[in-house]
């Protein structure tokens, strides 16, 4: 009785899957806030990637394939605080493993809203653990009314980064 008390317990501090998928992309978000290289590379999964899909009006532009794990590393040399949060995440999760993470975001340069956009991050499961595998995104500078963002919304994720927001600049609506 009492080592199944114990387990019913432990399994009580765990986190769900859920939880745990979106923890995972709120520890990404706060080392790509510290600049922290090793904070962001330890929430990826090896041979991750990324793609941005630039939304401007009318004209759409594809970036480049981005190794995370490279860009990981230009985070020693970037001179701006990028403050990203998102709102409403929707998580599916297939086979206990494999995760789809999709979610509107914001994001600051230096207390400079830039442009809002849509978080399409697939994750793993390996060693009890997930690591983000493939990142996609728009960049939508028109796109934050459009995606509800308003900077005294509840909810917005990481929580320790709510603090930081500012709001200094509004850019021109559609």
């Amino acid at each position: 009785m009492l080592i199944h008390s114990m387990l019913a317990a432990t399994a009580m501090l765990q986190p769900s899957d859920e939880e745990a998928v979106l923890q995972t992309v709120d520890r990404f978000f706060e080392a790509y806030y510290d600049r922290n290289v090793a904070g962001v590379k330890a929430t990826l999964a090896q041979g991750a990637l990324g793609h941005g899909l630039v939304v401007n009006g009318d004209s759409r532009g594809i970036t480049a394939p981005l190794d995370m794990h490279q860009w990981a590393e230009s985070l020693k040399t970037l001179t701006t605080r990028n403050n990203e949060l998102y709102w409403e995440p929707k998580v599916e999760i297939r086979a206990g493993s494999l995760a789809q993470f999709w979610a509107p975001y914001v994001i600051e340069v230096d207390g400079v809203l830039t442009h809002c956009g849509i978080d399409a991050f697939t994750l793993v499961k390996a060693q009890d653990e997930w690591k983000l595998s493939s990142l996609q995104f728009t960049m939508e500078p028109r796109g934050c009314d459009e995606l509800g963002y308003d900077i005294r919304r509840e909810g917005m994720r990481p929580a320790s980064l709510v603090e930081h927001l500012e709001g200094k600049i509004r850019l021109p609506r559609q």
